[in-house]
Protein backbone atom coordinates (compact mmCIF):
# COMPACT_ATOMS: atom_id res chain seq x y z
CA UNK A 1 0.00 0.00 0.00
CA UNK A 2 1.06 2.80 -1.17
CA UNK A 3 1.85 6.51 0.69
CA UNK A 4 -0.85 8.33 -0.50
CA UNK A 5 -3.16 5.43 0.32
CA UNK A 6 -1.95 5.46 3.51
CA UNK A 7 -2.95 9.00 4.22
CA UNK A 8 -6.61 8.68 2.94
CA UNK A 9 -6.99 5.49 4.63
CA UNK A 10 -5.81 7.84 7.82
CA UNK A 11 -7.84 11.30 7.76
CA UNK A 12 -9.64 12.71 10.29
CA UNK A 13 -12.94 12.05 8.74
CA UNK A 14 -13.64 8.29 9.18
CA UNK A 15 -12.77 8.80 13.11
CA UNK A 16 -15.37 11.58 13.77
CA UNK A 17 -17.84 9.15 10.94
CA UNK A 18 -17.00 5.95 13.59
CA UNK A 19 -17.46 7.86 16.94
CA UNK A 20 -20.65 9.53 15.52
CA UNK A 21 -21.97 5.93 14.74
CA UNK A 22 -21.55 4.94 18.33
CA UNK A 23 -23.51 8.05 19.39
CA UNK A 24 -26.66 7.42 16.67
CA UNK A 25 -26.59 3.57 18.24
CA UNK A 26 -26.49 4.59 21.80
CA UNK A 27 -30.21 6.80 20.58
CA UNK A 28 -33.36 5.08 21.41
CA UNK A 29 -35.90 5.55 18.72
CA UNK A 30 -38.71 4.68 20.13
CA UNK A 31 -40.30 7.85 19.60
CA UNK A 32 -42.40 8.48 17.00
CA UNK A 33 -42.30 7.03 13.52
CA UNK A 34 -40.17 10.08 11.96
CA UNK A 35 -37.95 10.43 14.89
CA UNK A 36 -36.90 6.08 13.72
CA UNK A 37 -37.00 7.57 10.08
CA UNK A 38 -34.70 10.18 10.58
CA UNK A 39 -32.19 7.98 12.59
CA UNK A 40 -32.54 5.42 9.76
CA UNK A 41 -31.59 7.49 7.08
CA UNK A 42 -28.50 9.12 9.33
CA UNK A 43 -27.82 5.22 9.77
CA UNK A 44 -27.90 4.44 5.75
CA UNK A 45 -25.57 8.07 5.15
CA UNK A 46 -23.18 6.95 8.12
CA UNK A 47 -22.36 3.44 6.71
CA UNK A 48 -22.14 4.49 2.98
CA UNK A 49 -19.80 7.46 3.96
CA UNK A 50 -17.95 4.86 6.31
CA UNK A 51 -17.62 2.41 3.29
CA UNK A 52 -16.28 4.72 0.97
CA UNK A 53 -12.34 4.72 2.57
CA UNK A 54 -12.47 1.35 0.69
CA UNK A 55 -13.27 2.47 -2.42
CA UNK A 56 -11.51 5.69 -2.80
CA UNK A 57 -9.41 6.54 -6.21
CA UNK A 58 -6.48 7.71 -4.47
CA UNK A 59 -4.67 8.67 -7.69
CA UNK A 60 -7.16 11.23 -8.56
CA UNK A 61 -8.67 12.04 -5.15
CA UNK A 62 -7.30 14.56 -3.27
CA UNK A 63 -7.39 15.61 0.85
CA UNK A 64 -9.62 18.82 -0.30
CA UNK A 65 -12.86 17.02 -0.55
CA UNK A 66 -12.58 15.51 2.50
CA UNK A 67 -11.21 18.00 4.62
CA UNK A 68 -14.37 19.99 3.92
CA UNK A 69 -16.34 16.99 4.55
CA UNK A 70 -14.84 16.61 7.92
CA UNK A 71 -15.91 20.54 8.72
CA UNK A 72 -19.00 19.74 7.66
CA UNK A 73 -19.19 17.09 9.47
CA UNK A 74 -18.40 18.79 12.79
CA UNK A 75 -21.51 20.42 12.49
CA UNK A 76 -23.48 16.87 12.49
CA UNK A 77 -21.45 15.93 15.05
CA UNK A 78 -23.00 18.68 17.38
CA UNK A 79 -26.14 17.69 16.61
CA UNK A 80 -26.09 14.08 17.54
CA UNK A 81 -24.58 15.42 20.34
CA UNK A 82 -27.07 17.75 21.53
CA UNK A 83 -29.84 15.24 20.52
CA UNK A 84 -28.27 12.42 22.72
CA UNK A 85 -28.42 14.58 25.89
CA UNK A 86 -31.99 16.12 25.24
CA UNK A 87 -33.57 13.47 23.76
CA UNK A 88 -37.12 15.28 24.17
CA UNK A 89 -35.64 17.82 20.86
CA UNK A 90 -36.24 16.06 17.89
CA UNK A 91 -34.82 18.88 16.20
CA UNK A 92 -31.57 18.16 16.27
CA UNK A 93 -31.68 15.04 14.59
CA UNK A 94 -33.55 17.20 11.34
CA UNK A 95 -30.47 19.70 12.03
CA UNK A 96 -28.16 16.35 11.47
CA UNK A 97 -29.35 15.46 8.77
CA UNK A 98 -29.86 18.59 7.19
CA UNK A 99 -25.74 19.04 7.88
CA UNK A 100 -25.34 15.60 6.68
CA UNK A 101 -26.66 16.63 2.59
CA UNK A 102 -23.60 18.89 2.79
CA UNK A 103 -21.54 16.53 3.63
CA UNK A 104 -22.67 14.32 1.33
CA UNK A 105 -21.89 17.00 -1.65
CA UNK A 106 -17.89 16.75 -0.86
CA UNK A 107 -17.93 13.29 -0.73
CA UNK A 108 -19.65 13.37 -3.99
CA UNK A 109 -16.67 14.70 -5.60
CA UNK A 110 -14.40 12.16 -4.43
CA UNK A 111 -13.49 9.92 -7.51
CA UNK A 112 -14.11 5.98 -6.43
CA UNK A 113 -12.14 2.74 -8.09
CA UNK A 114 -14.73 0.39 -9.77
CA UNK A 115 -14.53 -2.56 -7.75
CA UNK A 116 -15.20 -6.11 -8.60
CA UNK A 117 -18.73 -7.64 -8.53
CA UNK A 118 -17.62 -9.22 -5.55
CA UNK A 119 -16.62 -6.16 -3.73
CA UNK A 120 -19.97 -4.66 -4.57
CA UNK A 121 -21.65 -8.14 -3.22
CA UNK A 122 -19.71 -7.49 -0.33
CA UNK A 123 -21.35 -3.79 0.32
CA UNK A 124 -24.47 -5.47 -0.48
CA UNK A 125 -24.34 -7.80 2.08
CA UNK A 126 -22.74 -5.35 4.79
CA UNK A 127 -25.73 -3.29 4.22
CA UNK A 128 -28.00 -6.26 4.47
CA UNK A 129 -26.59 -7.39 7.41
CA UNK A 130 -26.55 -4.07 8.93
CA UNK A 131 -30.37 -3.17 8.18
CA UNK A 132 -31.06 -7.03 9.99
CA UNK A 133 -28.94 -5.77 12.76
CA UNK A 134 -30.48 -2.56 12.65
CA UNK A 135 -34.32 -4.77 12.65
CA UNK A 136 -33.23 -6.77 15.39
CA UNK A 137 -31.99 -3.69 17.30
CA UNK A 138 -35.06 -2.41 17.35
CA UNK A 139 -37.29 -5.19 18.24
CA UNK A 140 -34.95 -5.86 21.17
CA UNK A 141 -35.52 -2.24 22.26
CA UNK A 142 -39.56 -1.91 21.38
CA UNK A 143 -38.98 -5.27 23.53
CA UNK A 144 -37.90 -3.49 26.55
CA UNK A 145 -39.72 -0.98 26.02
CA UNK A 146 -43.50 -2.85 26.17
CA UNK A 147 -41.66 -4.36 29.68
CA UNK A 148 -41.03 -1.77 30.72
CA UNK A 149 -44.03 -0.15 30.14
CA UNK A 150 -45.51 -3.40 31.60
CA UNK A 151 -43.60 -2.64 34.89
CA UNK A 152 -44.71 0.79 35.15
CA UNK A 153 -48.18 -0.20 35.21
CA UNK A 154 -47.58 -2.90 37.46
CA UNK A 155 -45.90 -0.58 40.00
CA UNK A 156 -48.10 2.28 39.26
CA UNK A 157 -51.24 0.31 40.39
CA UNK A 158 -49.75 0.10 44.11
CA UNK A 159 -49.34 3.63 43.75
CA UNK A 160 -52.14 4.64 42.89
CA UNK A 161 -53.90 2.51 45.95
CA UNK A 162 -51.61 4.15 47.91
CA UNK A 163 -52.64 7.31 47.14
CA UNK A 164 -56.02 7.34 46.69
CA UNK A 165 -55.84 5.36 50.50
CA UNK A 166 -53.22 8.66 51.67
CA UNK A 167 -55.85 11.04 50.17
CA UNK A 168 -58.50 9.42 52.15
CA UNK A 169 -56.36 9.55 55.52
CA UNK A 170 -55.69 12.91 54.44
CA UNK A 171 -59.10 14.01 54.15
CA UNK A 172 -59.82 12.30 57.32
CA UNK A 173 -56.83 13.94 59.03
CA UNK A 174 -57.90 17.34 57.83
CA UNK A 175 -61.28 16.73 59.59
CA UNK A 176 -59.20 16.01 62.73
CA UNK A 177 -57.21 18.93 62.72
CA UNK A 178 -60.59 21.29 62.26
CA UNK A 179 -62.12 19.23 65.18
CA UNK A 180 -59.00 19.63 67.11
CA UNK A 181 -58.68 23.47 65.85
CA UNK A 182 -62.35 24.11 66.92
CA UNK A 183 -61.32 22.41 70.65
CA UNK A 184 -57.81 24.35 71.12
CA UNK A 185 -59.89 27.70 69.57
CA UNK A 186 -62.66 26.87 72.44
CA UNK A 187 -59.78 25.57 74.88
CA UNK A 188 -57.99 28.84 75.07
CA UNK A 189 -60.63 31.08 75.10
CA UNK A 190 -61.26 29.18 77.95
CA UNK A 191 -58.34 29.18 79.43
CA UNK A 192 -57.36 32.97 78.60
CA UNK A 193 -61.12 33.73 80.37
CA UNK A 194 -60.12 31.65 83.61
CA UNK A 195 -56.97 33.57 83.52
CA UNK A 196 -58.14 36.68 83.33
CA UNK A 197 -60.77 36.29 86.13
CA UNK A 198 -57.78 34.40 88.04
CA UNK A 199 -55.58 37.06 87.91
CA UNK A 200 -58.11 39.95 88.57
CA UNK A 201 -58.78 37.79 91.89
CA UNK A 202 -55.18 37.80 92.66
CA UNK A 203 -54.46 41.52 92.01
CA UNK A 204 -57.87 42.50 94.50
CA UNK A 205 -56.47 39.85 97.33
CA UNK A 206 -52.75 41.66 97.01
CA UNK A 207 -54.39 45.07 96.64
CA UNK A 208 -56.20 44.29 99.75
CA UNK A 209 -53.33 42.86 101.57
CA UNK A 210 -51.43 46.14 100.73
CA UNK A 211 -53.67 47.93 102.23
CA UNK A 212 -53.56 46.17 105.39
CA UNK A 213 -50.20 46.07 105.47
CA UNK A 214 -50.10 49.51 105.08
CA UNK A 215 -52.28 50.42 107.50
CA UNK A 216 -50.61 47.94 110.23
CA UNK A 217 -47.43 49.54 109.51
CA UNK A 218 -49.05 52.88 110.00
CA UNK A 219 -50.06 51.91 113.08
CA UNK A 220 -46.73 50.57 114.03
CA UNK A 221 -44.40 53.17 112.63
CA UNK A 222 -46.70 56.05 114.45
CA UNK A 223 -45.08 55.80 117.68
CA UNK A 224 -41.80 55.20 116.08
CA UNK A 225 -42.86 58.90 113.68
CA UNK A 226 -44.06 60.31 116.87
CA UNK A 227 -40.54 59.53 118.93
CA UNK A 228 -38.69 60.99 115.36
CA UNK A 229 -40.37 63.93 115.59
CA UNK A 230 -40.04 64.42 118.87
CA UNK A 231 -36.47 64.05 118.65
CA UNK A 232 -36.07 66.13 115.56
CA UNK A 233 -37.74 69.30 116.94
CA UNK A 234 -35.14 68.61 120.17
CA UNK A 235 -32.83 68.48 118.01
CA UNK A 236 -34.18 71.56 115.99
CA UNK A 237 -33.52 73.73 119.33
CA UNK A 238 -30.31 72.32 120.21
CA UNK A 239 -29.24 73.38 116.97
CA UNK A 240 -30.67 76.45 117.33
CA UNK A 241 -28.99 77.19 120.99
CA UNK A 242 -25.67 75.77 119.01
CA UNK A 243 -25.93 78.52 117.02
CA UNK A 244 -27.09 80.73 119.45
CA UNK A 245 -24.15 80.30 121.61
CA UNK A 246 -21.36 80.19 118.32
CA UNK A 247 -22.85 83.35 117.63
CA UNK A 248 -22.59 84.40 121.26
CA UNK A 249 -19.14 83.27 121.38
CA UNK A 250 -17.72 85.07 118.27
CA UNK A 251 -19.26 88.06 119.75
CA UNK A 252 -17.35 87.22 122.40
CA UNK A 253 -14.17 86.58 121.04
CA UNK A 254 -14.97 89.99 118.33
CA UNK A 255 -15.62 91.91 121.93
CA UNK A 256 -12.23 90.06 123.88
CA UNK A 257 -10.35 90.86 120.74
CA UNK A 258 -10.66 94.99 120.56
CA UNK A 259 -10.96 95.18 124.10
CA UNK A 260 -7.36 93.64 124.32
CA UNK A 261 -6.52 95.74 121.46
CA UNK A 262 -8.21 98.69 122.71
CA UNK A 263 -6.29 98.03 125.60
CA UNK A 264 -3.14 98.46 124.17
CA UNK A 265 -3.92 101.75 122.51
CA UNK A 266 -5.06 103.00 126.02
CA UNK A 267 -1.98 102.13 127.64
CA UNK A 268 -0.25 103.79 124.15
CA UNK A 269 -1.86 106.66 124.07
CA UNK A 270 -1.87 107.48 128.27
CA UNK A 271 2.41 106.58 127.66
CA UNK A 272 2.32 108.95 124.48
CA UNK A 273 -0.11 111.81 126.64
CA UNK A 274 2.75 111.42 129.79
CA UNK A 275 5.50 112.38 127.36
CA UNK A 276 3.47 115.10 126.24
CA UNK A 277 3.46 116.41 129.55
CA UNK A 278 6.72 116.08 130.77
CA UNK A 279 8.33 117.59 127.13
CA UNK A 280 5.40 120.49 127.68
CA UNK A 281 7.18 121.22 131.37
CA UNK A 282 10.84 120.75 130.05
CA UNK A 283 9.61 123.15 127.73
CA UNK A 284 8.05 125.52 129.67
CA UNK A 285 11.69 125.37 132.19
CA UNK A 286 13.36 125.96 129.33
CA UNK A 287 11.47 128.92 127.84
CA UNK A 288 11.57 130.18 131.19
CA UNK A 289 15.21 129.72 131.69
CA UNK A 290 15.47 131.36 128.28
CA UNK A 291 13.41 134.63 129.40
CA UNK A 292 15.76 134.72 132.66
CA UNK A 293 18.98 134.60 130.60
CA UNK A 294 17.44 137.11 127.57
CA UNK A 295 16.77 139.28 130.80
CA UNK A 296 19.75 139.48 132.67
CA UNK A 297 22.28 139.36 129.30
CA UNK A 298 22.15 143.12 129.20
CA UNK A 299 22.97 144.24 132.37
CA UNK A 300 21.75 147.75 133.58
CA UNK A 301 20.99 150.25 130.81
CA UNK A 302 24.45 152.53 132.43
CA UNK A 303 26.64 149.33 132.56
CA UNK A 304 29.32 149.11 129.83
CA UNK A 305 28.86 145.41 128.53
CA UNK A 306 31.64 143.48 126.52
CA UNK A 307 30.38 142.11 123.40
CA UNK A 308 32.19 138.49 123.74
CA UNK A 309 29.88 138.33 127.39
CA UNK A 310 26.59 139.60 125.35
CA UNK A 311 27.23 136.66 122.52
CA UNK A 312 28.14 134.56 125.00
CA UNK A 313 24.79 135.28 127.32
CA UNK A 314 22.71 135.44 123.55
CA UNK A 315 24.12 131.87 122.28
CA UNK A 316 22.79 130.38 126.11
CA UNK A 317 19.83 132.50 125.32
CA UNK A 318 19.36 130.78 121.82
CA UNK A 319 20.54 127.09 122.75
CA UNK A 320 17.89 127.41 125.72
CA UNK A 321 15.28 128.67 122.95
CA UNK A 322 15.87 125.93 120.70
CA UNK A 323 15.65 123.17 123.38
CA UNK A 324 11.95 124.69 124.58
CA UNK A 325 11.13 124.37 120.97
CA UNK A 326 12.56 120.70 120.30
CA UNK A 327 10.15 120.26 123.61
CA UNK A 328 7.43 121.76 122.55
CA UNK A 329 7.51 120.09 119.36
CA UNK A 330 8.18 116.87 121.07
CA UNK A 331 4.93 116.98 123.50
CA UNK A 332 2.85 118.35 120.24
CA UNK A 333 3.85 114.95 118.38
CA UNK A 334 2.89 113.44 121.52
CA UNK A 335 -0.46 114.97 122.11
CA UNK A 336 -1.13 113.84 118.37
CA UNK A 337 -0.21 110.38 118.97
CA UNK A 338 -1.93 109.92 122.24
CA UNK A 339 -5.15 111.21 120.54
CA UNK A 340 -4.53 109.26 117.60
CA UNK A 341 -4.40 105.95 119.89
CA UNK A 342 -7.48 106.84 121.91
CA UNK A 343 -9.82 106.71 118.32
CA UNK A 344 -8.46 103.65 117.81
CA UNK A 345 -9.31 102.93 121.38
CA UNK A 346 -12.68 104.18 120.97
CA UNK A 347 -13.10 102.58 117.16
CA UNK A 348 -12.39 99.45 118.64
CA UNK A 349 -14.73 99.17 121.73
CA UNK A 350 -17.43 100.94 119.82
CA UNK A 351 -16.78 98.44 116.38
CA UNK A 352 -18.72 95.47 117.77
CA UNK A 353 -21.40 96.54 119.10
CA UNK A 354 -22.30 99.24 116.89
CA UNK A 355 -21.84 97.00 113.93
CA UNK A 356 -23.81 93.71 115.84
CA UNK A 357 -26.88 93.24 113.77
CA UNK A 358 -25.93 95.43 110.35
CA UNK A 359 -25.45 93.17 107.06
CA UNK A 360 -22.38 93.47 105.68
CA UNK A 361 -20.43 94.11 109.14
CA UNK A 362 -17.41 92.14 107.73
CA UNK A 363 -16.72 94.20 104.92
CA UNK A 364 -16.99 97.09 107.41
CA UNK A 365 -14.63 96.08 109.90
CA UNK A 366 -12.09 95.30 106.89
CA UNK A 367 -12.67 98.59 105.95
CA UNK A 368 -12.12 100.16 108.79
CA UNK A 369 -8.88 97.70 109.46
CA UNK A 370 -7.43 98.89 106.07
CA UNK A 371 -7.79 102.27 107.25
CA UNK A 372 -6.77 102.20 110.93
CA UNK A 373 -3.60 99.73 110.88
CA UNK A 374 -0.74 100.95 109.58
CA UNK A 375 -1.22 104.71 109.42
CA UNK A 376 -0.43 105.65 113.62
CA UNK A 377 2.39 107.65 112.92
CA UNK A 378 0.34 109.82 110.36
CA UNK A 379 -0.18 113.44 111.70
CA UNK A 380 -1.28 116.50 110.75
CA UNK A 381 1.45 118.57 108.28
CA UNK A 382 3.44 120.88 111.07
CA UNK A 383 3.56 124.43 109.28
CA UNK A 384 6.31 127.00 108.15
CA UNK A 385 5.87 128.92 111.15
CA UNK A 386 6.00 125.83 113.82
CA UNK A 387 8.97 124.30 112.61
CA UNK A 388 12.01 124.53 115.25
CA UNK A 389 14.63 124.51 112.61
CA UNK A 390 13.42 127.34 111.40
CA UNK A 391 13.26 129.03 114.94
CA UNK A 392 16.58 128.41 115.31
CA UNK A 393 17.81 129.79 112.49
CA UNK A 394 16.62 133.19 113.45
CA UNK A 395 18.26 132.56 116.81
CA UNK A 396 21.58 131.61 115.15
CA UNK A 397 20.74 134.96 112.39
CA UNK A 398 20.49 136.83 116.11
CA UNK A 399 23.88 136.06 117.26
CA UNK A 400 25.60 136.63 113.90
CA UNK A 401 24.48 140.10 113.47
CA UNK A 402 25.06 140.85 117.48
CA UNK A 403 28.31 139.19 116.87
CA UNK A 404 29.58 141.33 113.70
CA UNK A 405 31.83 144.23 114.23
CA UNK A 406 29.33 146.95 113.88
CA UNK A 407 27.46 145.52 116.73
CA UNK A 408 30.59 145.13 118.73
CA UNK A 409 31.56 148.94 117.91
CA UNK A 410 28.06 150.80 118.72
CA UNK A 411 28.29 149.17 122.25
CA UNK A 412 31.83 150.57 123.54
CA UNK A 413 30.77 153.68 121.91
Amino acid sequence: MSDRSDLFRAHALWPAIEKATDTLRSIDPQAESATRTTVDDLFNFLLAAHSLRESIDVDFATTAALDNANAHFANVTSSLNNYAANPTQPQYLTQALAYADNVRAQLATVPRSVGSPAARGAVTRALQDYARELEASRQQLTTKLTDAISDAQAREAPLIDATTAAQASLTQLEARIDNDESRLSDALTANNDSFITAQTAREKTLRNWLQEQEAKFDQLAQPHLTTISEAAAMAEVDRDAVSALRATTEDLASIAGGDILAGQFQEHSAAERKAAYVAYAIGLAATIGGVIVLLFAFGHATDPLPWQILALKLSITAGIGGIATVAFRFGSKATQRATSFKRQELELRALGPFLANVDGAEAAKIAFAKRAFGHAWEGTATTQSQAPEDVLSKVVDLVKVLSSPAASSKPGG
